[in-house]
């Protein structure tokens, strides 16, 4: 067999180290699991924050911030618990 050039070798082959990529938080999963549907403001959602309870539903979210319904601009480095609420 002819050896290849080293620029074509593979030299990922260990496996990847999962432990440095520990750091998502439970919210910003649920933050995606709203923001990727299709209607994100169909969902009533229960925000915990470390001030309030907020039961709105969310039509607006960026890197630092979400935004509900009426227009409050909640930090997510604020947020305790965010729940879907059944209807």
């Amino acid at each position: 067999m002819k050896k290849l050039p080293s620029i074509y070798k593979n030299i990922n082959i260990n496996p990847k180290n999962n432990n440095k990529t520990k750091s998502i938080i439970k919210e910003e999963n649920i933050l995606d699991t709203i923001f990727n549907m299709t209607h994100p403001y169909d969902i009533k959602v229960i925000i915990k924050t470390k001030n309030k309870v907020i039961e709105d539903y969310l039509i607006d979210r960026n890197e630092t911030t979400i935004t509900p319904l009426n227009s409050e601009k909640i930090n997510i480095k604020d947020i305790e618990n965010i729940q879907i609420k059944k209807a």
